[in-house]
């Protein structure tokens, strides 16, 4: 069994309508920490290839968040990003690999995890 963690970041910016503080437009450097497990494809020596990972948030990279998202809190973000992740193992046949978990950094004190 293999674990392959990717870090990674973007800035993007955001608001949370009705939110008594974020409700105005305002941007983070997001970080965005991901962990895999499982067994190594047998073709290519990996477990799930970097660049396929990093894509799914390097697409929000300069945007505005409010585009992709209703809400754009760190919870969506990350739940978005975990549902994809699990979409792409899950077309690699026969590893059995799967996502341990997602982590969406807003600051450097809070994150939000989904496993």
């Amino acid at each position: 069994m293999y674990g392959l963690i990717v870090k990674g970041s973007f800035s993007a910016a955001h608001m949370l309508p009705g939110h008594p503080t974020c409700g105005v437009l305002h941007g983070h450097t997001w970080k965005v920490e991901v962990k895999v497990n499982g067994g190594l494809n047998l073709q290519n020596g990996m477990l799930v290839d970097f660049a396929d990972i990093k894509k799914l948030w390097r697409q929000f990279d300069h945007t505005y968040l409010n585009d992709f998202f209703d809400m754009p809190t760190a919870e969506n973000i990350a739940s978005y990003i975990f549902e994809k992740l699990v979409s792409i193992v899950g077309d690699i046949p026969g590893n059995n690999i799967y996502v341990e978990y997602v982590r969406v950094w807003e600051s450097d004190d809070a994150c939000c995890e989904v496993s």
